[in-house]
């Protein structure tokens, strides 16, 4: 079935045709397209096709009742009315071996950002799994949002969940190129999520309101009686100590400049003339 669009002002024909799906455990090299987003058609597609203004580079649009896949064409080496198609591919269409497909032509707008989930944490843990992907990536000329992708390296086969994809206007979409017609790479901006293997990473605890809380000094001084410092001398400080009352203004008398006053000069004269007085009576001078 052909029906005409136009693309850049241009004519296009949009083929459309009914095929049985199969896996590629049915052909004897799958190693192609297992891993990768390209299915196989039959030769007399490609007579059509190559008749038609179509365009390039091949992408089709895959519908089984409501769900639909996108992908590219690898080779036109599958039997007559079937199109044989990656294991992965099957869960996304929700069909089972002979069912019936209806495969259509279509024209993706590149990417901008694509948000992955890798099934294994083994993937993360890889020297570069970002390296890894594009390196990869080339296997997927299309990607549609909520399939489920395959990456071989290294022996091993890592499932990748397409969880999300943003078009260069930043748009949710459904699918996207990741090649542009001149076969060149698209820039295409990568997020890993967590994978869905890894347990979740402990939540962090709610912050309670301040006033929740009742706050309390480290050290309980609700019972000593603070009083402001004094500037008398040591025998003020020692009698402070020894005595339970306090007489107001019984301190000893200093002026500003930290000189004594004149009682206390006198009280310092008559200590020294005792003193003197005993060392004359003792060297027998006074009587």
């Amino acid at each position: 079935m052909l029906k005409l669009s136009r693309i850049d002002g241009n004519a296009i024909e949009s083929y459309q045709k009914h095929l049985s799906v199969f896996t590629s455990l049915y052909v004897d090299n799958v190693s192609p397209i297992e891993s990768s987003a390209r299915v196989l058609l039959p030769f007399d597609c490609l007579a059509e096709l190559s008749s038609k203004s179509v365009p390039y580079p091949l992408q089709f649009r895959i519908r089984s009742g409501f769900k639909t896949c996108y992908a590219g064409v690898l080779d036109f080496t599958a039997p007559t009315g079937i199109i044989i198609v990656p294991q992965w591919m099957m869960p996304a269409l929700g069909v089972e071996v002979g069912d019936t497909v209806l495969i259509e032509t279509c024209v993706l707008s590149p990417g901008k950002l694509i948000k992955l989930r890798p099934q294994e944490s083994s993937f993360i843990e890889l020297s570069d799994p970002r390296q890894v992907l594009e390196m990869r990536l080339n296997e997927y000329p299309v990607l549609t949002k909520g399939t489920s992708i395959v990456l071989q390296y290294a022996g091993h086969d890592f499932i990748i969940d397409v969880i999300d994809i943003l078009d260069e206007a930043g748009n949710t979409v459904d699918a996207i190129s990741t090649v542009r017609a001149d076969a060149e790479a698209t820039e295409l901006k990568v997020e890993f999520e967590r994978p869905l293997d890894m347990p979740p990473s402990p939540k962090e605890m709610p912050i309670t309101e301040l006033e929740n809380y009742e706050t309390k000094p480290v050290v309980d001084l609700s019972g000593v009686d603070f009083k402001p410092p004094t500037i008398t001398g040591k025998a003020q400080v020692e009698s402070i100590a020894t005595t339970t009352t306090h007489t107001p203004f019984s301190g000893l008398g200093r002026r500003i400049n930290e000189q004594e006053t004149a009682t206390e000069d006198r009280k310092s004269e008559i200590t020294a003339n005792e003193v003197r007085e005993q060392r004359l009576r003792k060297l027998g001078l006074l009587s």
